[in-house]
């Protein structure tokens, strides 16, 4: 069986423990819905492709991808600063004393 959602627990602390593997999104649904059945709490379907949480609120999915962005752009602006600190610096001009 292909595998193309996962179905993870969402721990208190903010982490995830995987339950289950579905090939389709129908069986991931399913499989949560016996999951929730058995033991009622908050479970995340991920999708392998995309790495994307289907069933989260759209809220959750969009503070996500502002996520993912601030970052890329705040690891762009972090090489740049390290880019031109590295780079060769001009030497500072001397100053000498006035002569009489």
């Amino acid at each position: 069986m292909r595998t193309a959602y996962e179905v993870f627990l969402e721990l208190p602390n903010g982490g995830r423990m995987w339950m289950t593997s579905a090939a389709t999104l129908k069986q991931a649904k399913s499989d949560l819905e016996a999951l929730n059945s058995a033991n009622p709490a908050t479970y995340l379907i991920v999708d392998r492709r995309s790495r994307s949480v289907v069933n989260a609120p759209r809220w959750q999915r969009v503070l996500s991808e502002v996520s993912e962005i601030l970052l890329r752009e705040t690891v762009g602006v972090i090489n740049g600063v390290a880019q031109s600190l590295t780079q060769k610096q001009p030497a500072a001009p001397q100053i000498s004393a006035p002569s009489d």
